[in-house]
């Protein structure tokens, strides 16, 4: 299975492999942008868990035992917090890396593509790219 035919169903608009490139690049910066969304709803859950914990402490007269509880609790907290705070910094990253490259990606295809064109009027080619699939991809 090669991307062109991947992505060359109804809801792509796509009119050669390049294009297809860009689609899918922008369809995973899209997943990504969800699931970075997603980490940071997980964030304030976890901040708002860790907060209720911190206003019971403050308002509770505890022993030891209910100390050490408080105390477990608050590091488990914690603990889920760093790994959610870790997987947001990360996914942050390659989304500022793949932004960057869609963006230059498009721009590029874009001079590329207008140039294409004028070459294909100027050598009155009629045929486009899903003329040719089949005969490169059977």
């Amino acid at each position: 299975m090669n991307l062109y035919k991947l992505v060359n169903q109804d809801e792509y608009d796509v009119d050669s492999v390049a294009s297809a490139y860009i689609c899918a690049m922008e369809t995973l910066l899209d997943v990504l942008n969800e699931d970075h969304n997603a980490l940071k709803q997980a964030l304030s859950k976890i901040d708002k868990r860790l907060s209720t914990t911190y206003h019971e402490i403050e308002k509770s007269n505890f022993n030891g035992v209910q100390g050490y509880y408080f105390a477990k609790e608050i590091k488990e907290i914690l603990q889920k917090r760093r790994v959610i705070k870790g997987e947001k910094a990360k996914l942050k990253s390659i989304i500022k890396s793949l932004s960057s490259g869609v963006k230059n990606a498009n721009a590029t295809h874009n001079k590329v593509f207008k140039k294409d064109q004028e070459l294909r009027g100027s050598l009155n080619t009629l045929i486009g790219f899903s003329d040719v699939v089949e005969d490169i991809w059977k």
